[in-house]
């Protein structure tokens, strides 16, 4: 619809989006016919253009399938960074073998593969060392962290006498912060009795 409506890229613009997401899986249309069953090459650089030109930024989704398009990711990669700054970044999907897509190797892309071959097809301009996980935690082992690395940095500095105070110093600004969001829920929310 990018590529084909006109005006399309310019209403999501006004909407207040100021970013899409575009399936863009190869640089060739030979891929394109083996994953979507047509040649959409043309098709995918028109909806760029098209972003362009309205303000619009783009994120690359290239969906990577073992021995159809993994010899790519370097090439992908280079095509963002030489369409900077309409082409904002690559966001790779390794393919789910579900759905309509049937699982067509054994092989599957697991995310250390795909650091490996990010690092080998820039010659070393991404490093796997440069990637981190997404840092998603849930509140309860995000207080775990707190209080181990509280005790950490309190052994550090007391010796041994930091084991038992470092994790209530680590946490005390959480466990306050906590009480007194809650104390002023309280009092803006009071709860009626029924």
């Amino acid at each position: 619809r990018l590529a084909d409506e006109a005006g399309y890229a310019k209403k999501l613009k006004s909407a207040g989006l100021s970013c899409v997401f575009l399936q863009f899986d190869s640089l060739s249309d030979k891929v394109y016919k083996v994953l979507r069953g047509k040649p959409l090459m043309m098709k995918k650089l028109k909806a760029i253009k098209n972003c362009a030109k309205a303000g619009l930024g783009v994120v690359l989704v290239p969906v990577i399938a073992p021995g159809v398009n993994d010899g790519e990711i370097g090439a992908l990669i280079n095509f963002a960074e030489k369409n900077m700054p309409q082409v904002r970044g690559v966001h790779f999907q390794p393919i789910s073998y579900f759905g309509r897509c049937i699982e067509m190797t054994d092989k599957r892309i697991t995310i250390p593969y795909m650091l490996r071959q990010i690092d080998a097809q820039t010659g070393g301009r991404y490093k796997k060392s440069d990637f981190a996980g997404g840092g998603a935690t849930v509140p309860l082992t995000g207080f775990g962290n707190v209080l181990v690395e509280g005790v950490k940095q309190a052994v550090d500095e007391k010796g041994l006498l930091g084991v038992l105070t470092g994790g209530l110093i680590g946490a005390a600004a959480g466990i306050t912060a906590a009480i007194l969001f809650g104390l002023l829920a309280a009092l803006l929310f009071r709860p009626k009795e029924k």
